[in-house]
């Protein structure tokens, strides 16, 4: 499920936006991600630091900010699932 506040082209910017998930969904791996952040604050801080200059670059095209993301989120989610098979073994 996915939940906005706000939803252009209906004349209100999107300012919020929820996802509910089943566990093992490909959703899921999101929470890695979240995980991970939260273990690795230096690594949160970059994302933030990279979150707010894709921001300020593409104020008005919200695909090309998220776009901005993509490799930034594969080389963590990359990390994430190392550290997971480490912890299990």
């Amino acid at each position: 499920m996915f939940f906005v506040k706000g939803m252009p082209p209906y004349g209100k910017q999107r300012t919020h936006h929820v996802h509910i998930v089943e566990i093992d969904s490909e959703f899921w791996e999101r929470k890695l991600f979240c995980d991970y952040l939260r273990r690795h604050p230096e690594e949160a801080k970059r994302y933030e630091a990279l979150k707010r200059d894709l921001a300020a670059t593409f104020r008005s095209d919200r695909e090309a900010y998220t776009s901005g993301k993509n490799d930034y989120i594969r080389a963590v989610m990359s990390k994430a699932r190392c550290e997971e098979i480490r912890k299990k073994e």
